[in-house]
């Protein structure tokens, strides 16, 4: 029906958005195909509350040579081929639901963070290089040097020639106020004026400078990290809330979902927000498709799907598949019928991350199993072996006192 090209601006944006309203008479008669399932493309659609679906470029890509082999690929031709596509197999797409002020916000306080743990990591081996350099004594008392007690320590004394005239006091309120009780105060005096490497001339006032600038990003990014730990904590606390004061009993989700096994705040937010449409629809193939706990099978000709090959999914959500690893790992030592299932898994041959990929698919299942009826996760609502393994478990731990005495 026509065909223009706009700039990536607000006032564009928005003049695209009429542009495609003019030509129907009611926003609901529109479908937009899309790549990204996120930005202010797609928010300003959704504010107009027309229909957007997204494709995931590798089946774009497929789409691509099948109409092209010859590879041709500009912005003009995937926008007509997004759009014929969408006509024709839009069970290819998927469909972006509009979600909760609350979620979006768990979602980019989960990804700060995760932002920032990168840079604390980063900043944090930089500053244990410098030290490496001009003091290794006090890389033994913290090899990672990601300490406060240690930046406490290095803003006073950044070099060896300054550290040896380390005041006791000093040393000993920082190690209170850290609460550091597995090193003495002797050991880190005899760390900081201890004699040290060699320096070549001119090293120690070059690395004076870069320390305490190091600390001082180290301590900034460390004061961020936990200020988000709250914003999660806090989103968390106001999203059951608000589910609560709702009155629907299946609108508890993240209720339900802090009960279960190895889920703490920032697994939680971070499933809430990088899984929203999938923990709304309670949709269990998807969720583990995105987490990437369900394998791929390959069965193709001479090999029968007895004989199929079945290999790890690479294509899904890293975060996803970070915190289910994680819920897992957790799950597996704090909860009686996961470490079970893990044993069993352990015992057919299957390598570690396999077991605790099949941890976490039984922990989805539940997990969607009790959004749907709206319960909290029970340990005593088991069945089967997990059932039995979970009690001999319970037992021998309570035997164990009895054996010791």
């Amino acid at each position: 029906m026509g065909e223009r090209k706009f700039t990536h601006s607000g006032e564009d944006i928005r003049g695209f958005v009429a542009w495609l309203l003019e030509m129907v008479d009611s926003p609901t008669d529109l479908l937009v195909g899309l790549e990204a399932p996120h930005g202010p493309v797609v928010e300003e659609l959704l504010a107009h509350e027309i229909a957007v679906y997204h494709l995931n470029p590798k089946q774009l890509d497929h789409f691509r040579k099948c109409d092209n082999v010859a590879g041709a690929k500009d912005d003009r031709r995937d926008a007509r081929l997004l759009a014929e596509r969408l006509a024709t197999d839009l069970s290819c797409y998927r469909k972006v639901e509009p979600v909760g002020p609350l979620y979006v916000q768990l979602r980019e306080a989960s990804r700060e963070r995760e932002g920032l743990l990168s840079a604390l990591g980063a900043t944090c081996n930089r500053l244990r290089d410098e030290l490496h350099r001009i003091s290794p004594r006090l890389l033994a008392l913290c090899p990672a040097a990601d300490e406060r007690w240690v930046w406490d320590l290095l803003a006073l004394y950044p070099t060896p020639r300054e550290a040896r005239g380390a005041k006791r006091g000093k040393v000993r309120e920082i190690l209170k106020a850290r609460r550091i009780r597995r090193h003495s105060l002797e050991e880190v005096l005899q760390a900081l004026q201890g004699r040290g490497v060699t320096i070549a001339p001119g090293l120690t006032e070059a690395a004076r400078g870069k320390i305490q600038r190091l600390v001082k990003t180290a301590a900034t990014l460390d004061e961020s990290l936990r200020e988000v730990k709250a914003e999660l904590k806090s989103l968390l606390e106001d999203l059951s809330k608000g589910e609560e004061s709702s009155g629907n009993k299946k609108q508890r989700d993240a209720a339900v979902l802090l009960s279960m096994p190895g889920v703490g705040d920032v697994i939680g937010a971070t499933l809430l927000g990088e899984a929203t449409q999938a923990l709304q629809a309670r949709d269990y193939q998807a969720l583990r498709s995105l987490a990437g706990v369900a394998p791929v099978t390959e069965a193709s000709g001479k090999r029968s799907r007895r004989k199929a090959k079945v290999k790890m999914r690479y294509a899904c959500n890293p975060r996803l598949r970070n915190v289910l690893h994680h819920m897992a790992r957790v799950a597996s030592q704090r909860d009686a019928a996961a470490k079970a299932h893990l044993r069993s898994c352990l015992d057919r041959g299957h390598s570690l991350g396999r077991a605790f990929r099949s941890v976490a698919d039984r922990l989805l299942r539940i997990l969607v199993a009790a959004l749907r009826d709206g319960t909290l996760y029970d340990p005593t609502r088991l069945t089967g072996i997990y059932a039995q393994e979970a009690a001999k478990a319970q037992s021998a731990k309570d035997l164990q006192p009895a054996l010791s005495a």
